[in-house]
């Protein structure tokens, strides 16, 4: 990591969504840092990387699996349980900070054919209205960007990594509760969820 980068956690469950977005994210002077929940788990003394954000990007279950809604389930417990950890962390040491969902835009507005996914994001997209309004108070910021899901990589990827990186920089600490569409305007109109 450079001296100027800014260091942001990356928490993808089993997603490997994070992988091709390193690049563009290095661009933009932001250097992702694995986060695991399970690490920690496995080692209670491991110290949490002091970072400008958490970048929660959940595995998506597969449609055609037996146990999708167990998969959700526990989808949504492991990002919830690892935004409490960087909280806490980040109250603890007063730093404020930023937390940012990534989520399928298709996923996001409801996929009528993956059901499994849709009922992930929007469990996404609500527990993050609420971790906007909480967060509010303790001067940290709760914001989800959709993307375009494309041959299962993120398209447009240097644009997320432009709307994450001005999410997390500093004085960012007013923007907060939004949900930005990197989607080349495919949302445009349309009634959300």
């Amino acid at each position: 990591m450079t001296a100027s980068a800014r260091p942001l956690l990356f928490y993808a469950g089993a997603s490997a969504v994070g992988g091709h977005l390193r690049s563009a994210f290095e661009a933009c002077g932001v250097t992702l840092v694995c986060a695991d929940r399970r690490d920690a788990a496995s080692d209670p003394s491991a110290k949490v990387v002091e970072a400008d954000g958490l970048l929660v990007a959940p595995a998506l279950p597969v449609a055609a699996a037996q146990n999708v809604w167990s998969t959700v389930a526990e989808a949504l417990t492991d990002a919830f349980e690892e935004v409490q950890r960087y909280v806490r962390a980040n109250t603890s040491s007063k730093r404020g900070g930023h937390v940012v969902a990534l989520l399928p835009a298709e996923a996001g507005m409801g996929d009528p054919e993956d059901s499994g996914s849709s009922a992930l994001a929007g469990g996404m997209l609500s527990m993050f209205r609420t971790l906007a309004l909480e967060l509010r108070k303790l001067g940290m910021t709760a914001n989800v960007v959709l993307y375009e899901h494309a041959d299962g990589r993120v398209a447009g990827a240097e644009d997320v990594a432009s709307a994450i990186s001005m999410l997390i920089r500093q004085g960012s600490g007013t923007i907060t509760g939004q949900e930005i569409f990197a989607f080349a305007g495919q949302d445009a109109g349309r009634l959300r969820p």
